[in-house]
């Protein structure tokens, strides 16, 4: 396989070969036609030049009757003769005088339209251009000049042109291989350093980061992608490790838990309230797990498909008001009121199964951390889209940990025990399906200083 500074230098090679040949094409069939009309407008020159100087030619023909010359001017190099209208040299010079006329210049036949003929015909073992001038007498034809000249100068610069552009050829190809080569080395030797530096990636060698390049050409662009790419490949593997080592803690907690009672209780005869307060613990563990285990595999069916979602048309105020209303006996459980106020009047395409369990999360949450007397409020607004916002009067979120509350397993740290309850993957969940609606859930103070969950959805 050839590599690709080797297909470089022979493109450049090929094209330049192509345009020399090329060149050397048109420049050499274009100076042999010149010099061909060159020649024929000499020979008719010096055939009107044999005529008497009181002949008048009008756009190259003889209009007048001509007397038919009895002896030729001589011109250097030229054959030049004169035919009386029966085909007989009445007179003639040059070269090769030993050889009879051609054919065409002794019969006549062609030039009864009085027209001057050009004929190229091989003529003394010599290529020769030939000229018959026809000259019109008082009846019809009195005969006609002819005059020809060898091929030799216009012949003989087709080998020269091929010369020269071989030679022109070689020099220009191996210019361009070595152009060819320069451009191959500035362009090969980036890729070559990237795929290095690529090799040295590897799954627990994710900090090596690609050459930055001068420039801001197409390959300083690859690598500042690749650098990137790297860059979101690296904290997408750190989240996937803080998520297994976060979610074999959770697991081994409810476990350890599991164990301990099952060690306990096995450990001497026990009664019966004390085996059935046992196996409560028990199911509420394993609830926890069953939970747990129903989340994560939310969370990995999202992750690799994504989540297909079923929207229908709903009036927000209405079907907000419904989901709310199930929290309402929960919540006054916890000494706290539910208050409702949805009065935005929009109607929006929402998977109703998916948004509901993102209300339910945020209103189990405010209803978690509401204390005593406090309320946890719902409210739905039209701002361009659909803004739907669950508040409670606890403790709030601090502003360092808005965004990270989102995260799968975080959890505050004033949240760490187990006396609230659950697995730090709701609000992780919630913000999954709010982008699937293509909206955005976020989190912020409200006003009586607790936390303020909003999630807007388009409109």
């Amino acid at each position: 396989m050839h590599s690709f500074r080797t297909r470089i230098i022979a493109a450049f090679v090929a094209v330049n070969l192509v345009v020399v040949a090329l060149f050397g094409g048109i420049v050499s069939l274009s100076l042999s036609k010149r010099l061909r009309d060159r020649l024929d407008g000499e020979l008719l020159a010096i055939a009107r030049a044999q005529l008497p100087q009181t002949v008048v030619i009008v756009k190259g023909r003889l209009h007048v009757p001509v007397t038919l010359p009895i002896r030729v001017r001589r011109h250097p190099g030229r054959v030049i003769a004169v035919v009386n209208e029966a085909g007989r040299v009445v007179d003639r010079a040059g070269p090769h005088p030993q050889v009879s006329l051609p054919a065409f210049a002794t019969t006549l036949n062609f030039v009864a339209q009085h027209h001057p003929e050009l004929h190229t015909v091989r003529f003394g073992g010599e290529l020769f251009r030939f000229v018959v001038y026809p000259l019109p007498g008082p009846l019809g034809l009195e005969g006609a000049i002819v005059v020809g000249g060898p091929m030799e100068p216009v012949t003989s610069l087709l080998p020269r042109i091929f010369q020269l552009s071989l030679w022109a050829g070689l020099i220009s190809s191996l210019v361009a291989g070595l152009l060819g080569w320069l451009l191959a080395r500035s362009v090969v030797a980036p890729v070559e350093e990237i795929a290095l530096t690529a090799r040295q990636i590897g799954e627990h060698n994710l900090s090596v980061r690609m050459p930055s390049l001068a420039g801001n050409d197409e390959l300083a662009v690859l690598a500042v992608s690749l650098n990137r790419m790297l860059d979101r490949l690296a904290h997408s593997l750190e989240l996937q490790r803080r998520f297994l080592s976060d979610a074999s803690h959770e697991i081994r907690t409810p476990l350890t838990i599991l164990r301990g009672n099952l060690e306990v209780t096995l450990r001497r005869e026990r009664s019966a309230e004390e085996y059935r307060g046992c196996l409560e613990t028990l199911v509420g563990e394993v609830d926890h797990l069953e939970g747990l285990a129903q989340q994560l595999l939310w969370l990995a069916r999202a992750d690799a498909a994504g989540l297909e979602l079923q929207p229908e048309e709903v009036a927000v105020d209405g079907w907000v008001t419904q989901v709310a209303e199930r929290h309402r006996q929960a919540v006054a459980a916890v000494g706290g009121r539910l208050e409702i106020d949805a009065t935005s009047g929009a109607r929006a395409a929402i998977d109703t199964a998916r948004m509901q369990q993102l209300l339910d999360n945020l209103l189990v949450n405010a209803c978690r951390f509401t204390p005593e007397g406090g309320a946890v409020r719902l409210t739905a607004r039209r701002d361009g889209g659909v803004s739907i916002a669950v508040e409670d009067d606890g403790p709030g979120v601090p502003e360092a940990d808005r965004e990270a509350v989102f995260r799968r397993f975080f959890r505050g740290d004033d949240a760490r025990n187990r006396a609230h309850g659950g697995s730090g993957l709701g609000l992780a969940i919630g913000r999954e399906i709010a982008r699937a609606h293509g909206g955005e859930v976020w989190v912020e103070e409200s006003p009586s200083g607790g936390a303020r969950f909003v999630v807007r959805l388009p409109g």
